[in-house]
Formats: C-alpha cells, sequence, structure tokens
C-alpha cells in the first residue's frame, strides 16, 4: 500500500520538516530601542520647542473655528434669500416682476459665492499673517 503523505525535493514529508529543531545559534539581535534620541516629526511637535503652547494653539484655533461658523451663517442667510426670492419670483404672474425678483435672488446667491471666496482668502490670509508677525517677533 501506497503512503499518502507528499514529499518535497529531498524526500521528507512536510510534518517531518517542521519537528526539526534548529540548531543555528550564530546570530542574535538586539531588540532593546535607545528612547533617549527619540524626537517627534514637526507636524506631532506640540509646543516642545517652546514656539507654540498648546494652549495658545487651541485658543487659535477655536478664535478661526468662530471665524468660519460665521462665515457660515452669513453664506446661509444670504444663499437662503437668494433661493428664497428666486422661488418666490415664479409665484407672480407678471413676467417682468418674476424676472426682477428671479434676478435680485440670483444677484444675493452670487454675492454669497463672492463672500465666501473673500472669506476663505481672507482666512488664508490671517493666517500667513500671523506667522509672520510670530516669526518677525522671534527673531528681534
Amino acid at each position: 500500500m501506497s503512503d499518502s503523505r507528499s514529499t518535497d525535493s529531498d524526500g521528507e514529508s512536510p510534518e517531518d520538516i517542521s519537528t526539526e529543531e534548529s540548531t543555528d545559534t550564530t546570530t542574535t539581535r538586539d531588540t532593546t530601542t535607545d528612547v533617549s534620541d527619540f524626537e517627534l516629526p514637526f507636524s506631532l511637535d506640540m509646543g516642545a520647542s517652546g514656539n507654540v503652547g498648546i494652549r495658545e494653539g487651541v485658543g487659535y484655533g477655536v478664535g478661526l473655528l468662530v471665524y468660519v461658523i460665521g462665515l457660515i451663517l452669513v453664506l446661509a442667510i444670504l444663499s437662503g434669500l437668494g433661493a428664497a426670492f428666486v422661488a418666490g419670483g415664479a409665484a407672480v404672474d407678471n413676467i417682468v416682476i418674476t424676472l426682477l425678483v428671479g434676478l435680485f435672488g440670483f444677484v444675493l446667491s452670487l454675492i454669497s459665492l463672492v463672500v465666501f471666496v473673500a472669506g476663505i482668502a481672507g482666512l488664508q490670509y490671517k493666517i500667513i499673517a500671523d506667522a509672520v508677525s510670530r516669526g518677525n517677533a522671534a527673531s528681534s
């Protein structure tokens, strides 16, 4: 009767290979890590270098968040009024009034888009200007 176990090229079965003990002890690896030289990447440095503290960073972020929320509220009001005028203008039977009210709504919506772009550009300008002023103050 033939043996149904598979063998590799050396004639050994996988069970025989797995039970062999390894006698190779010539190489050892040092797995200890010296953490005294460990530094966080610059993006994760939360004020350890003394430039910006955590409280100052959070306070600045809250101020920017208030600005962004205010910008979104203004945009929502302007866009909502524009949409209301466009929708309300369609309910009037007079074509001239419908066009004028719809045009006014479109202009309000366009103004909200311009305010959004200007607000985002202003936010970027503020962040850059604050960084430059902090850098100038630190260098003198």
